[in-house]
């Protein structure tokens, strides 16, 4: 991870809330995330214990944008998906809202799917023109997702159920 400090700027660490918040969602596969807590402390120690783990065994496997749509004919057979709860959970330790994250190998975009849901700006590099194509359009469902969770979050009347 890279951070660009000016000089004479302080460190500005990622910090996270003492306590899991009520909204808490685990990023892992489901039902793979403690089920059961018996207070906010211990739910908290269960998701920093499974998150400090050195293997991240409740990574869903499949849970990844879908390579075919930017594969060409000519294509040699390298995929090599990477898992949205992987690049989640990156997210989540590692930086903050007012954060910008830069790919270089920006691929069909699922590091800025994950960073434009979660409220970060992102910057994508990619060579070929079809994964560049993809990745737009990967980042325009992005954006219309996280306008729609925003909104919906704005007006919690909007969540109740109509007969």
């Amino acid at each position: 991870m890279f951070r660009k400090w000016a000089e004479g700027m302080e460190a500005n660490p990622v910090e996270h809330e003492i306590g899991v918040p009520a909204d808490w969602n685990y990023i892992g596969e489901p039902g793979s995330g403690p089920a059961v807590f018996n207070n906010e402390r211990h739910r908290e120690i269960q998701m920093w214990q499974r998150y400090a783990s050195p293997v991240w065994m409740d990574i869903s496997q499949t849970r990844v944008l879908n390579v075919s749509v930017a594969r060409d004919n000519g294509d040699e057979k390298h995929i090599c998906p990477l898992q949205l709860d992987v690049i989640d959970r990156l997210l989540f330790l590692y930086t903050k809202p007012v954060d910008l994250i830069f790919s270089p190998f920006a691929g069909i975009g699922s590091e800025g799917y994950c960073a434009v849901k979660m409220g970060r700006k992102f910057i994508g590099a990619e060579l070929k023109k079809s994964y560049f194509e993809t990745a737009c359009s990967n980042l325009r469902k992005a954006e219309d997702e996280a306008r729609d969770l925003f909104s919906v979050a704005a007006k919690p009347e909007a969540l109740q159920l109509q007969p």
